[in-house]
């Protein structure tokens, strides 16, 4: 279930709780890019055809749980460092060998590999939120509700981080 999670185009995080002390649930739902193109003016530009990216009924809802975690962290997407520091596996669901959180960790906490044991780091990137864990086992994913195929329009999703951000500060390329 974590590779279908991983190979999602969009995602967002729609719930995170804590159902018990230390444990962590998320709720991720897939997105996909709608049907209806449109345009949008950010700082007297505008940009044209583009499809808002959002969940649907067509699209999946994941959980995702861990037992027990030693440190989580949740950024906002507009303000992660878009550094690829690290030695990770997979795309939207990270497994990380090294990285900058697992040095934050070790300099942090007393955690090691004797207590409470050899834990990793796992990051989920979604849309708006990058939720970084380190645990000592595995997160757990089940499917809430499975999605239905449907065809989309090839397009440019609105809604992108670079595109917005560049226009919103007058930066966009000329045309």
């Amino acid at each position: 279930m974590i590779q279908q999670l991983d190979e999602c185009k969009w995602l967002y995080l729609r719930e995170i709780s804590e159902p018990e002390d230390n444990s962590l649930r998320l709720v991720i739902e897939e997105a996909r890019p709608n049907d209806l193109p449109e345009d949008i003016t950010i700082n007297n530009v505008t940009l044209q055809g583009l499809r808002k990216v959002e969940h649907d009924v067509s699209c999946r809802i994941f959980e995702v749980t861990w037992e027990r975690y030693i440190c989580y962290s949740v950024v906002n997407e507009s303000y992660a460092n878009a550094d690829k520091s690290g030695t990770y596996t997979g795309q939207k669901v990270r497994f990380y060998s090294e990285s900058p959180f697992l040095e934050y960790i070790r300099s942090a906490t007393f955690a090691s590999a004797d207590y409470p044991g050899p834990y990793k780091h796992v990051a989920v990137l979604c849309e708006n939120h990058i939720v970084e864990v380190a645990a000592t086992s595995e997160p757990r994913v089940r499917l809430v509700k499975p999605g239905r195929p449907r065809a989309v329009k090839d397009a440019q999703p609105c809604g992108q981080p670079d595109l917005a951000h560049k226009a919103a500060q007058g930066r966009l390329p000329p045309r």
